[in-house]
């Protein structure tokens, strides 16, 4: 048979385990509002780098009229703004170089740029006839005046 001191022991552990449950139950509930709270932080801060990124985009493409917009894309970083701050850099000073050893290498050949190319006559197929030879009269007749 049970033992009425079993019983009572028993009774006594099983409070202590219940005891032991409801304030693990709280710690778990804590935690998870702390985790809560955290996560709501780590996304405030992470929209506040977007925004401190984008800033510093523009007053880096603010400080080098030379480089695109188009090079340097929006990025989640200021590093990483850096980064293809510096790439559009590389690309600009290549750029220019080649431009400027084009430049160089005309200017030994002697050759001068062409110009404007030739003016085509007008398209007068879209004309009445009677216009046509209206116009083709005065040609003539200016031609004949020289």
């Amino acid at each position: 048979m049970v033992d009425e001191t079993d019983v009572t022991g028993l009774e006594e552990r099983l409070a202590e385990a219940q005891a032991q449950v409801e304030s693990l139950q709280l710690a778990a509930a804590d935690a998870e509002a702390r985790a809560a709270t955290a996560q709501s932080r780590v996304g405030e801060l992470q929209t506040q780098v977007r925004e401190a990124a984008a800033r510093y985009r523009t007053a880096r493409l603010a400080s080098a009229p030379d480089v695109p917009p188009d090079l340097v894309p929006e990025v989640g970083t200021i590093d990483e703004v850096e980064q293809e701050f510096e790439a559009a850099q590389r690309v600009v000073a290549q750029l220019r170089e080649r431009l400027q050893q084009e430049a160089l290498e005309e200017r030994r050949s002697g050759r001068i740029p062409t110009g404007a190319p030739n003016r085509r006559p007008a398209d007068l197929s879209g004309l009445p006839a009677s216009e046509k030879i209206r116009l083709g009269l005065q040609q003539l007749s200016e031609r004949e005046g020289r």
